[in-house]
């Protein structure tokens, strides 16, 4: 077995030279790939090829070269997005275990969650006296949800157990992004989570980005027709992009909306970072705008072209670009329940509507 970590590599053309090298073999020959072929074409061993996002068309044409020239050899490989190289079987590696519900969580029953194990195996190691306790499970429990249960979030976060506490830990996560980094080991770009994310936007066209910051204004499941509306685009197009952000592990996939369309879903830290591109695009007064306007136009469909509801009182509601309650939007209709309006001073009495937050 043979290990190559591309992180440090920049250009695409030592991609031969960077396999050929790990594996010990000295070329002399000005064709890189005819040489290492022919070194691996009877061996039986496995390359892993590691951190290959970013070189992906050069890795993905040597990879097929190699398969083709040496039929013994495999390959595998990380990365946030697939080679697409014959042959190639692809697995999402998913955030590690979370607990569905923090109440009335034990320690004991805690600490079966793996994202969990993680979180106190760091937090212990920055902090040796920490011990989790019941009283304390909830609220780790919660930190790890808040998290998505990604583990370079959730060690990042039990670095700062010793200046926080738990508690305080899970009041700072509202400013994830910036609160958790500081840790000197690794690559730049594990340092901090902002830095991991900067990683994975900078690599995207300006389309795709545009699109991840556009559908940022979701806190909940969408479907590519209510992304189109909010980006602007035909929904074919805007189903197209969504598809290449979640084979680069940008998007999760939620299920289906019906037989025609796959409902996506952001984790909340990749939401959180989008949120922010968006406000410094200066893009966010524009998306949330259209996003109440789609609102507008689907709850008025739900009703029967009708736009209006009403207060607890019976007093009549218009759900407009422009009102004044505000509550999440999860994605269409059917996908809520029912939501109670928040409002920036004590209405005369409960509203029910939906518009942008």
């Amino acid at each position: 077995m043979w290990f190559v970590d591309f992180a440090p590599l920049k250009l695409g053309a030592l991609v031969p030279h960077a396999i050929a090298a790990a594996t010990g073999l000295v070329v002399h020959s000005a064709n890189v790939m005819t040489a290492l072929t022919r070194f691996l074409r009877d061996r039986r061993t496995l390359l892993v090829l590691d951190s290959c996002e970013h070189l992906v068309d050069e890795i993905a044409s040597c990879v097929s070269q190699i398969l083709r020239g040496a039929p013994l050899v495999h390959t595998l490989v990380t990365s946030r997005t697939p080679l697409r190289v014959a042959g190639e079987q692809t697995r999402r590696l998913p955030g590690l275990g979370v607990p569905p519900s923090a109440e009335n969580l034990s320690a004991k029953e805690a600490l079966t969650f793996s994202a969990i194990e993680l979180f106190v195996e760091r937090a212990t190691e920055r902090h040796e006296s920490f011990v989790l306790g019941d009283a304390e499970a909830p609220a780790v429990a919660d930190i790890c949800r808040k998290l998505d249960g990604i583990a370079l979030a959730l060690e990042l976060a039990a670095m700062r157990i010793d200046v926080f506490g738990v508690e305080g830990l899970r009041k700072q996560l509202d400013d994830r992004l910036r609160l958790l980094g500081a840790r000197r080991a690794g690559t730049e770009r594990h340092r901090t989570l902002a830095a991991t994310l900067d990683w994975s936007y900078g690599l995207l066209p300006a389309h795709e980005a545009s699109v991840l910051r556009a559908v940022s204004v979701f806190a909940g499941a969408f479907r590519p027709s209510d992304a189109a509306a909010i980006a602007a685009l035909p929904t074919r197009a805007a189903a197209v992009i969504l598809g290449e952000l979640a084979a680069q592990s940008l998007l999760s996939v939620d299920g289906e909306a019906d037989s025609r369309e796959v409902l996506y879903r952001l984790l909340e830290t990749t939401r959180a970072y989008g949120l922010e591109k968006l406000v410094a695009s200066g893009e966010d007064q524009i998306a949330r705008l259209r996003h109440a306007e789609h609102v507008r136009d689907v709850v008025g469909v739900a009703a029967g072209s009708s736009h209006h509801f009403r207060h607890g009182n019976g007093e009549p509601l218009t759900v407009a670009t422009s009102a004044i309650c505000v509550v999440p939007w999860h994605g269409p209709p059917r996908y809520l329940g029912k939501p109670r309006c928040s409002w920036s001073s004590p209405p005369p009495a409960p509203c029910y509507g939906i518009t942008s937050r």
